[in-house]
């Protein structure tokens, strides 16, 4: 590619950059088409189709566009990561691993693919890989509470009621309005038979969001 090429790429996409940030979609969408067609090895031109197809609520036209960024031979921990989270939640658990692993490889200390891939397995009940992937998380970022939050759901759903509580405390510690984190702990203490303890955590769930509808069992 000559000079002249990558400076009128540069210009265009700053062009499709401005009228995004102007919220006119459709002349950006018209500019980075253009450039996706011809196949350039940019991924702010397929990241940024992504962003408008995810923000008309087009999953599968966003999937595409990155599918082909990907297929094009560009690597990059957004377009994996994104395409990690869209089979994740159309529930094609093994392409959403293969995505997060990929996007981990190209950048091993993104925490919050670390955390999703840790999701990811503790909704398919693998434990063991749910524990690892949130350890890598919390490696990387030691003040992530939802990470403990999720440990603590991991041990609870294999019985080790004490060690569970550990990590929801410990959650609650970086994090003292987690309202779903105070709704596991009364779970906890009502499987222990502790009613009144129990009962304490719900009334400060109902207390920040008398609406929480998860704090009434």
């Amino acid at each position: 590619m000559s000079d002249n090429e990558e400076i009128l790429i540069k210009n265009k996409l700053d062009q499709a950059t401005n009228f995004i940030k102007l919220k006119d979609f459709k002349k950006a969408k018209e500019i980075l088409l253009e450039l996706a067609n011809k196949n350039i090895l940019d991924p702010t031109i397929y990241l940024n189709l992504a962003f408008m197809n995810f923000q008309k609520g087009e999953k599968d036209e966003m999937q595409k566009i990155l599918i082909k960024a990907v297929n094009l031979g560009i690597r990059n921990t957004d377009i994996f990561t994104n395409l990690g989270n869209i089979f994740f939640q159309k529930r094609n658990f093994d392409q959403a691993i293969i995505f997060f692993k990929e996007a981990i490889n190209s950048k091993p200390d993104n925490f919050n693919v670390h955390y999703n891939l840790g999701c990811l397995f503790i909704e398919i009940k693998d434990y063991a890989n749910a524990l690892n992937s949130l350890n890598n998380a919390l490696k990387i970022n030691p003040n992530l509470a939802k990470a403990y939050n999720n440990l603590g759901i991991i041990y609870q759903c294999q019985g080790d009621l004490n060690t569970a509580e550990i990590y929801y405390l410990k959650a609650l510690k970086i994090n003292p309005k987690n309202l779903r984190t105070f709704t596991n702990l009364a779970l906890i203490f009502r499987e222990q038979g502790n009613l009144k303890k129990a009962k304490s955590y719900l009334e400060k769930v109902l207390k920040i969001n008398p609406n929480f509808s998860e704090a009434r069992f």
